[in-house]
């Protein structure tokens, strides 16, 4: 609800946290505590505070007794947590990530992606730019569909990856197991609902066998 175009960056730094889709062009300290305690130095917290934020953020990212270790020596998965914890230490209240698991395996997104849960007992949002399609059908709330800047769809997981048509229209796919359900009941008739989530098809199957 608020206009931020007449807004420096300097105005939003304390409400608008951004992590980096490449982590490495976001560390700059020689260690893991310093890197968390940078972005809050430059807001001005207090010496205590930080300690206190640096414990508790690396406790929530699951990087404790890492905070003399240099970030260049973790790996993928560890440096993008390293890298959302040095935001979550500056408490905005939005925290923007650009596509946070691009470059990692998959233990690294589910690393990522768990700690991205947390966000939320902070009285965060988090939006998050991704194509992780599976990923985003079990953690997120709700998703915004963007088609040359235009808003196509905004709703849930479940509102959103229902429409199928309109999401192959722009060469989008929902998650593998709605394409499945979708074919199903296209060429064999057989109707499964349109789970989301390998855990509501495994459920959706089981009630059709025992049918």
């Amino acid at each position: 609800g608020q206009d931020i175009s007449p807004l420096s960056v300097g105005d939003m730094a304390d409400k608008v946290g951004f992590v980096f889709q490449e982590p490495e062009n976001q560390l700059s300290q020689m260690t893991v505590e310093e890197e968390i305690a940078f972005g809050m130095g430059n807001l001005g917290i207090s010496r205590e505070e930080m300690k206190y934020r640096i414990q508790e953020t690396l406790k929530q990212v699951g990087l404790e007794g890492f905070e003399k270790r240099s970030p260049l020596a973790l790996s993928g998965g560890q440096q993008q947590r390293l890298a959302i914890a040095s935001v979550m230490a500056m408490r905005p209240s939005i925290m923007i990530m650009d596509e946070p698991t691009s470059m990692l395996d998959p233990r690294g997104k589910n690393e990522v992606y768990d700690v991205l849960r947390k966000i939320k007992t902070y009285g965060m949002t988090g939006i998050i730019i991704d194509h992780e399609v599976e990923r985003m059908a079990s953690y997120c709330d709700k998703i915004l569909v963007l088609d040359d800047g235009e808003v196509i769809m905004f709703g849930t997981p479940k509102e959103v990856f229902s429409e199928l048509t309109l999401l192959h229209e722009m060469e989008m796919n929902a998650p593998q197991v709605t394409e499945l359900a979708d074919r199903l009941r296209k060429e064999l008739q057989i109707d499964v609902g349109s789970p989301i989530t390998v855990e509501e098809a495994v459920k959706a199957f089981q009630i059709v066998s025992i049918k």
